[in-house]
Order: C-alpha cells, then structure tokens, then sequence
C-alpha cells in the first residue's frame, strides 16, 4: 500500500513540475521535493526522473487502450462519437493542467507517447495499414482536441466529436 502512494506521489509531482518548468531542467531534488518523498523512496522505485516519464505515458497508454482503442476498433459511428464528445469535455474541464504544460514539455510527451503506442501495437508481421492506422487516428484525435483547447473552445464538443469522426480512418 505504502509503495503504490509513494509511487503515485512521485508521478503526480513530476506531472506537476512539468506545468512548471521545462523537462531538461527537472532535478531529483525538484522532484522529491514537489512530491514529498526521501531521495531513498525516489530510488527505491525508479532509477532516473526518464523512468517516471515513462511511466507517466504507459500509464496513458494503458488508459487508451482500455477506453479508446476498443470504441475505434468498433468502428460504430455512435460510439466513436459519444466517446469523443466525452474525451473534449473531459479534456476542456482539464485544460488549465493540460495547457499549462510547456510547449516543450507537450511536444515531448506527444513524443513519448506516439513512439510506445507504435512499439505496443505489435506491428511485426502486419501490413503497412495496421502498423499506422491505429497511430495516426489516435494521433488526429488528440492533435484536434488540443487545437480545439488551444483555440478557446469555441466549436460546439459534439459538432466537433461528429467532424473528427468522419475523418478518423476505419
């Protein structure tokens, strides 16, 4: 129990920090300072601030494989939309931390998060359509959805979550 609160802890402090500060510029003790943890709790769970990243985006990962890949799997139009409408409205109550993240920082996490996507997808031995398709939906939606944040929300969510439907490759 002690381990999971240390660990998230730790998670939660970076995912602030990242708000604050360029990733580059991010130390240790930044970290277990924002996160209130010993440098021994730090190291006892991960060996590099580059580890907590990285779990910070399979922890993503794991979420849109479970929420999001199966609806686009479906390929139901009424299900891709409900559940885009409900990922923008998710993402505007959110928009003060997503935001707040540094350009550097989003760019980086998009990075990260687009590279261990592709790695996840299995992609030995299928065709060139599988290997990427599944990316580059994922890649529109999340791309759309923060040009919609970054642009006051204007667009109506559910106009929006049909426009980026008919664009999604099924």
């Amino acid at each position: 129990m002690r381990q999971i609160v240390v660990i998230q802890s730790i998670k939660k402090g970076l995912s602030r920090l990242l708000t604050k500060k360029r990733y580059v510029d991010i130390t240790i003790t930044n970290l277990i300072n924002e996160s209130k943890v010993s440098r021994a709790s730090f190291y006892r769970y991960f060996s590099s601030i580059d580890e907590v990243l990285d779990q910070l985006v399979l922890d993503f990962i794991c979420a849109v494989k479970n929420l999001v890949i199966p609806v686009l799997l479906s390929k139901d139009e009424k299900k891709i939309v409900s559940m885009t409408e409900n990922y923008l409205k998710r993402m505007k109550n959110k928009e003060k931390t997503f935001l707040s993240h540094l350009p550097d920082n989003r760019d980086l996490l998009i990075a990260r998060f687009e590279k261990e996507m592709y790695k996840s997808n299995d992609a030995t031995g299928t065709s060139m359509n599988d290997r990427y398709s599944l990316v580059a939906n994922l890649s529109l939606l999340f791309g759309l959805a923060t040009a919609w944040l970054n642009g006051g929300c204007v667009d109506d969510p559910h106009d929006l979550a049909v426009y980026i439907s008919s664009l999604l490759v099924l």
